[in-house]
C-alpha cells in the first residue's frame, strides 16, 4: 500500500491521475463505493474502517491508472509474470510447511489433520485463507496460459506451475478455496467451447466427489466442524448489525467493532461476502459495486475481446465465480492483494475496448463540400445537407463576379 500511495502521489504531481480517473469504465460506481465506505466509517466511529476506506480509494485510483495503459499484449505479459511468480511462491509455501512438519516430528499429511488451528494459520505464507484465495486466481491464470501457449515446452511449464499451486492449496487447508477449484475447469471449458474436455472433467469430478464422501480424510479438515458452528454465530451477529444500519453500513471491518457489543465470536469480517458488503456498505454501497461489475462485464463481452485474447472471457467468469463461491463462507476479497487482482481483471478488457471504440469514432470520415461565398446562409443549408448524405456536389454560380469569390476550403468540423 505504501508503494501504491507513492505511485499516486507521482501521478498527481504530473497531472495524469485526474485524467485517468475520469476515463475508468464504470469508475463513477467504484469511486462512489469507496467514498461511501469512508463516510460510513466516520459516522460509525470506526477508525479501522477509515484506514481501510482510504486504502479502497487508493486501489480504485491505481486501477484507473492501470486501465489507461493496459493492452492485450502487456496484459498477457502481466499474466505470464504473475503465473511464474506464483510457482515460486508455491515452492516456498510447500517448503515452509515441510519445515513445520519436521519441527512437530510428524508426516506432512498427518500435520494437516493434527496441527492446532493457531499453528495452521501461521503456516504456508502466514495466512493460509488469504493465500488460498490468491492460489485460486493463480490457477485460473495458469489454465489460461496452458491453453493459449503454442509449443509443448510452454504447456509443460505451465502444467508444472499448476501442479505446484494445487499442492500448496492442499496444504493451506482452506476448504472454501478448495471448493472453488472443481468449479473452475467446467466453467472454463464450457465458455471456451470445448465440449469434450467439459464432459470429461464433469465425469472425473463426479467420481472424485463420490470418493471423497467415502474417504473424507483425503481432504484435510473436511470433517472439521468447530469453525462451521462459529460461522453461524458470526453470521447471526452480522445480520443483526445490518438491520440497525442497512442503508450505508458501518464501514470496512465493522463486524470487529460490533462483535464486542453483541458478544459474538471475534473476527475481522463477517465471513460472508454478501453479509460483509451489506454490513460494511449497506444497500447503497452494494448497489454501487454491483453496477461497476455490470459495466465491466458488459464491455468485456465485446467481440474484439474474444478475437484478440481467446479464452479471456472464460477466465474472467472463472475469477468472478471463484470470488462468489469463496464468498459464501469467507471474505478474503477485502484484502488489498485479491482486491487489486479482481479489479484489474475486470477492468482490463473494458478499458482497452473503450479505448478502441473511441479510436473508431475518431476514424469516421467527415464529408467535405464547397460552398460559394455569394450564397446566403439560407441558400447554403440545403447544399450542406445534401453533401452530408451523398457525394460532394458542385454548386452552380449565378454570375462571374460571384464565381470569382467562390471559396473552396474544406471545413475542419
Amino acid at each position: 500500500m505504501g508503494i501504491i500511495f507513492v505511485i499516486l502521489a507521482m501521478n498527481i504531481r504530473n497531472g495524469k491521475l485526474r485524467e485517468a480517473a475520469a476515463k475508468l469504465p464504470g469508475g463513477i460506481w467504484l469511486y462512489s463505493f469507496a467514498g461511501l465506505q469512508l463516510l460510513s466509517s466516520i459516522l460509525s466511529n470506526n477508525p479501522i474502517g477509515v484506514i481501510n476506506a482510504l486504502g479502497t480509494i487508493a486501489i480504485a485510483l491505481l486501477i484507473a491508472l492501470y486501465a489507461q495503459s493496459v493492452t492485450p499484449s502487456n496484459l498477457r505479459l502481466a499474466m505470464k509474470t504473475t503465473g511464474a511468480l506464483s510457482g515460486v511462491a508455491a515452492i516456498c509455501g510447500i517448503q515452509e510447511f515441510i519445515h513445520l512438519a519436521r519441527i512437530n516430528n510428524a508426516p506432512v499429511l498427518e500435520c494437516l489433520q493434527t496441527l492446532p488451528e493457531f499453528t495452521r494459520i501461521r503456516s504456508t505464507c502466514y495466512n493460509p485463507n488469504l493465500y488460498a484465495a490468491m492460489i485460486v486466481f493463480y490457477l485460473i491464470i495458469c489454465l489460461y496460459l496452458l491453453f493459449t501457449s503454442e509449443n509443448w515446452k510452454a504447456r509443460a511449464g505451465w502444467s508444472a506451475v499448476l501442479l505446484f499451486n494445487l499442492i500448496a492449496l492442499l496444504l493451506t487447508g482452506s476448504r472454501m478455496a478448495m471448493a472453488a477449484v472443481p468449479f473452475l475447469l467446467p466453467v472454463f471449458f464450457w465458455f471456451a467451447k470445448k465440449k469434450k474436455p467439459f464432459w470429461t472433467t464433469v465425469g472425473l469430478e463426479g467420481g472424485a466427489g463420490i470418493m471423497l464422501l467415502i474417504h473424507p480424510q483425503i481432504i484435510p479438515r473436511f470433517g472439521f466442524t468447530a469453525s462451521v458452528s462459529e460461522r453461524f454465530l458470526i453470521w447471526k451477529g452480522a445480520i443483526e448489525g445490518i438491520s440497525k444500519n442497512w442503508l450505508i453500513g458501518g464501514g470496512p471491518q465493522y463486524y470487529s467493532v460490533i462483535s464486542r457489543r453483541m458478544m459474538t465470536p471475534k473476527a475481522p469480517h463477517a465471513h460472508s461476502l454478501l453479509l460483509d458488503l451489506l454490513l460494511n456498505s449497506g444497500l447503497l454501497g452494494t448497489a454501487f459495486i454491483l453496477l461497476f461489475v455490470k459495466d465491466a462485464m458488459r464491455l468485456a463481452w465485446n467481440e474484439k475481446v474474444d478475437e484478440r485474447m481467446p479464452y479471456l472471457r472464460a477466465a474472467l467468469l472463472c475469477a468472478v465465480g471463484a470470488v462468489l463461491l469463496e464468498g459464501l463462507a469467507d471474505c478474503t476479497i477485502n484484502f488489498p492483494a485479491p482486491a487489486i487482482f479482481v479489479l484489474s481483471v475486470l477492468s482490463a478488457p473494458a478499458a482497452w475496448i473503450q479505448t478502441e471504440q473511441q479510436k473508431d469514432l475518431l476514424s469516421i470520415p467527415v464529408p467535405t463540400w464547397s460552398v460559394p461565398a455569394a450564397y446566403s446562409s439560407a441558400e447554403a443549408i440545403p447544399v450542406l445537407m445534401h453533401s452530408a448524405f451523398s457525394t460532394p456536389v458542385s454548386v452552380p454560380v449565378r454570375t462571374a463576379a460571384s464565381a470569382s469569390r467562390q471559396i473552396g476550403r474544406t471545413p475542419t468540423s
